[in-house]
């Protein structure tokens, strides 16, 4: 075996050389690490996108999905139900409109007569839509007008219009309805009043309708606001509308709410929504909301949501997805138990015990793992810097630990959104915002006899 003989002065240079490799080694492993987690984190990302625009996962992921999660043997029975469930009510006496008596004596084939004969009763429910005599009202008005020689004036027994054909007041709430409430575009609500009632209106006259109907509404929407100073805790959210922002507001104990469009994401907005009552909020992590005065709950549901879409991500190696199915878990666990000490009857010794046993459970989840994917730890993180915010529901008695009633208010108008789009000027976003609050307001309160109770406000 040879030796050979490598001067110092080599060997140094080696040396140098092995420490620099081993620095760029360590150095390229750092790159590779944090390339990774944003690779990871783009990937999500995307996953979050297909979710939002097509609604499900792509076929891919689906197939992904089935091979690793296999079909369950054990089938869901139905529940039992009473047979009457498939039944519609016999209507009332008094909600019978007509009755037809429909009567044979002679059998139809040899015409001899019938004997043991019975009545057999039946209701047929049935709406009026092709009759233009019985749904579409007109009325002539012969209105008489006087001229007096002592005033120098014109009288005339009731106010008469400026043109010679109007619309009467039912129509124009049911338009309102139709777009607010049934979230129907113009042409929608052109279509239902031609096929239902042969009856024909122009765009124009579906705008002045909804603008004339938020001026006779604006003092109920004020009213709205000032009835709410009872309550001391609301839902506050915002969704997307037009280049702006929809904001609403709706109160725990109440069916009211409180829409404004067109806004910015701006805090002043939802300065508006509280006024300057002392009012805790329930609400998503936008920082607005957070830095807030008074208190703040922050909503449970929103990571409950997020780490579950973590668990079935097939954008996850096995042992990340393994792991996050394990704390999705352990989370649920906590979150159930929160909801549960919420449902019992308020006692102030009892809660703080609770609250401690939940602040240690949720301290013992917040702690980062080498697995957690990077969204899991922005989860982990906030409920760390935040961690006041996430109990505040504790403290009171019937605060939910969820912004549910919010997400729900604004969904209804993220469907009309895609229907019939937005308002694009700030005086449509104004008529829109006091509409909408006041048709929904009264509607979750009048569910049985809506239109009893919104027609006054016309009158």
């Amino acid at each position: 075996m040879e030796f050979v003989r490598i001067k110092k002065t080599e060997l140094e240079a080696y040396k140098k050389e092995i420490k620099d490799l081993r620095k760029k080694n360590a150095s390229l492993k750092k790159k590779v690490k944090l390339l990774k987690a944003e690779l990871e984190k783009l990937k999500l990302e995307l996953e979050e996108m297909k979710m939002i625009v097509f609604k499900k996962r792509t076929k891919k992921d689906e197939d992904e999905k089935s091979k690793q999660k296999p079909k369950s043997k054990n089938k869901r029975k139905p529940s039992n139900r009473d047979k009457k469930t498939y039944k519609r009510e016999i209507p009332k006496e008094e909600d019978i409109t007509s009755e037809k008596d429909h009567k044979i004596d002679n059998c139809p084939e040899c015409w001899k007569k019938l004997k043991r004969k019975i009545t057999i009763t039946f209701y047929e429910e049935d709406i009026i839509v092709w009759d233009k005599k019985k749904t579409w009202n007109i009325i002539k008005n012969n209105v008489e007008k006087g001229y007096c020689n002592n005033c120098k004036k014109w009288y005339s027994a009731i106010s008469v219009p400026s043109t010679k054909v109007i619309l009467g007041p039912i129509v124009k709430i049911y338009i309102v309805y139709l777009n607010i409430l049934l979230r129907l575009s113009y042409k929608q609500i052109q279509d239902v009043l031609r096929d239902t009632y042969k009856f024909k209106i122009s765009d124009w006259e579906i705008a002045k309708i909804l603008d004339n109907s938020s001026r006779k509404l604006k003092w109920e929407f004020e009213k709205i606001k000032l009835r709410l100073r009872e309550d001391k805790w609301i839902h506050l959210d915002e969704t997307s509308w037009w280049n702006k922002y929809l904001w609403t507001g709706c109160w725990v104990n109440w069916t009211d709410v409180v829409y404004l469009a067109n806004r910015s994401r701006w805090k002043e907005n939802a300065k508006e929504i509280l006024w300057y009552f002392n009012w805790t909020r329930i609400t998503d992590w936008y920082w607005v909301y957070i830095n807030l005065r008074w208190d703040c709950q922050l909503c449970w549901a929103h990571p409950h949501r997020k780490i579950k879409d973590l668990s079935n991500s097939s954008k996850l190696s096995k042992k990340k997805k393994k792991h996050c199915k394990k704390e999705f878990k352990y989370f649920s666990e906590i979150y159930s138990k929160l909801r549960s000490y919420l449902k019992e009857e308020f006692d102030i010794n009892k809660r703080k015990i609770q609250k401690k046993e939940l602040i240690t459970e949720i301290l013992n989840f917040a702690k980062i793992n080498d697995n957690d994917p990077e969204k899991l730890k922005s989860i982990k993180k906030s409920f760390e810097r935040r961690l006041p915010e996430w109990f505040t529901c504790m403290d009171y008695d019937k605060i939910p630990c969820d912004n549910n009633k919010a997400e729900r208010m604004l969904r209804h108008f993220v469907i009309k959104r895609k229907i019939s789009f937005w308002n694009k000027t700030d005086k449509w976003a104004k008529a829109f915002e006091i509409n909408a609050s006041v048709f929904m307001s009264y509607w979750g309160k009048y569910k049985d006899n809506f239109f009893e109770n919104i027609f006054p406000l016309y009158l």
